[in-house]
C-alpha cells in the first residue's frame, strides 16, 4: 500500500495548525519495531504533501517527528473526530 492510498482509506486523526491556512494532519499511525505517522501538510488549496516519518522520542518521553528539520511533538496535536 502506497502513502497516498493509506490517506484515501483513512479518516484523519489529528490535527496541529501552524498558521491560519495551513496546518498538518495525522492520518494514522503503523507499530512496529519503528513505529511510523502518515502526516499530510494541508492549506486551503487541499492537501500539498504527504509524508510517512518516523516517531522518534526524547531522554524526556515526549513523541516527536522530524519534517524538513522541524520537530513536530505529537502531543501538540489536537485529536479530531471526521465524520
Amino acid at each position: 500500500m502506497t502513502k497516498k492510498e493509506y490517506f484515501k482509506n483513512n479518516t484523519p486523526v489529528a490535527a496541529l495548525c501552524t498558521s491560519a491556512f495551513s496546518y498538518y494532519v495525522i492520518y494514522g499511525i503503523e507499530y512496529g519495531i519503528n513505529d511510523y505517522a502518515y502526516i499530510t501538510y494541508e492549506t486551503d488549496n487541499g492537501i500539498q504533501a504527504y509524508h510517512k516519518l518516523m516517531i522518534r522520542n526524547t531522554a524526556g518521553g515526549d513523541d516527536y517527528v522530524l519534517l524538513n528539520g522541524r520537530r513536530l511533538k505529537l502531543s501538540e496535536f489536537c485529536r479530531i473526530k471526521w465524520d
